[in-house]
């Protein structure tokens, strides 16, 4: 995740629970900053000087001021356990946060005031385990995607509300886009395929070849037929 016109580069750390800064321009690590107790995923507020932090493994997002040095905690708040995405609305004035383990969206306001708070306005628990989510149609629908299988639930984020779930051919979500005329949502899954032989009957190189027993006469020779 970038800042400061795209000079600046924040990386979360899972195993480590920090947050690096990396001076893009220079290609260099500039500082490595401890703020959480494992870091699954990062998002920039508007104004380049917050961001918010999903800290996974201590169950809390985290409100990071990134505006100096070293960076600094300003804000912490227990979500449902097992975090690992965040989305912030186009307005900047709230996000939410998908837990893994517990199949549960938790929504966040984010206050106006500098430095920003965060407050939980609620819940909302999903038939699956969602990992990513994208905002559709102006910000007006949220749509949270299925980590495992394939299903697709459809959000009201301004009433918390969940609408409907749908279900597509596919599995493990990696990851979606909204077209740039906004008509359309491009999903990044895997496929089912049927089950295969393990040989070569249906690879284009053909059968395996068929093995025959060995001939006893050819392989001892002459001596052995005396």
């Amino acid at each position: 995740m970038s800042a400061a016109t795209a000079r600046t580069l924040f990386v979360a750390n899972r195993r480590t629970g920090s947050l690096s800064v990396i001076d893009a321009k220079q290609a260099k690590v500039v500082a490595e900053n401890d703020v959480g107790r494992g870091l699954a995923d990062v998002a920039l507020l508007n104004g380049d000087d917050h961001l918010l932090a999903v800290d996974q493994a201590g169950d809390s997002l985290l409100l990071i001021d990134v505006s100096g040095t070293p960076v600094r905690v300003v804000d912490r708040v227990a979500v449902s356990a097992d975090p690992i995405r965040v989305a912030i609305t186009p307005d900047g004035s709230g996000c939410i946060v998908a837990s893994l383990g517990s199949r549960r969206l938790t929504f966040l306001d984010v206050s106006a005031e500098r430095p920003p708070l965060l407050k939980v306005r609620g819940t909302v628990d999903l038939p699956f385990s969602p990992r990513n989510m994208v905002f559709v149609r102006g910000g007006s629908t949220l749509i949270a995607a299925d980590a495992y299988g394939g299903k697709l639930a459809v959000i009201d984020p301004h009433r918390g509300v969940l609408k409907a779930v749908r279900s597509m051919p596919g599995h493990n979500i990696g990851g979606m886009a909204v077209t740039p005329d906004g008509e359309s949502l491009v999903v990044a899954h895997l496929l089912f395929l049927p089950p295969t032989r393990n040989d070569l009957r249906g690879h284009p190189l053909g059968p395996l070849p068929e093995q025959r027993p060995p001939d006893p006469e050819a392989r001892s020779g002459p001596r052995a037929r005396e």
